[in-house]
């Protein structure tokens, strides 16, 4: 099967699907035995229907699935590539790189920022050099992102 096949196939489970719903609103206030022998009267199996649209329901639930977690794939990786690109330039001196993590730390509102940056930020005179360098990186991309979300660049 190609492509245009199974568009076509998914139109028609979706019509199929749409249709039933369309039959069994007008059957709404009939019990499960009078509603098998009305679609027994119109020509259908009702144990053969109710297997089709089981395995249509399955498909489609698998779809949407798969189609939310290939959206979750796709903004995970812009994100990242995004972060990748972050350029900046980490202070040497131990006491300079302590003022721009607090100059960071300083546009962030305390639900923007996770409970690690709280807690370094208390700390934040007793950490090492190494500690400062990685909490500095976390924040520019942090800061970055806050910018792509505030220009709507990621959604």
């Amino acid at each position: 099967m190609n492509l245009k096949d199974d568009r076509k196939k998914a139109a028609t489970d979706s019509e199929f699907l749409d249709n039933l719903t369309c039959f069994f609103k007008s059957f709404e206030d009939l019990d499960e035995t009078a509603l098998k022998e009305e679609l027994r009267e119109e020509g259908i199996n009702p144990e053969e229907l109710l297997l089709r649209t089981k395995v249509l329901i399955e498909a489609k639930l698998k779809q949407a699935k798969m189609s939310w977690k290939n959206a979750a794939q796709e903004k995970k990786e812009l994100v990242l590539e995004q972060l990748s690109s972050v350029k900046y330039e980490i202070p040497r001196n131990a006491a300079e790189l302590r003022k721009k993590i607090k100059e960071l730390l300083n546009k962030f509102t305390a639900d923007q920022l996770p409970s690690y940056a709280q807690a370094f930020y208390r700390n934040l005179d007793q950490i090492t050099d190494e500690d400062l360098k990685s909490f500095y990186s976390d924040l520019k991309k942090l800061e970055h992102l806050k910018e792509q979300l505030k220009n709507e660049d990621i959604k």
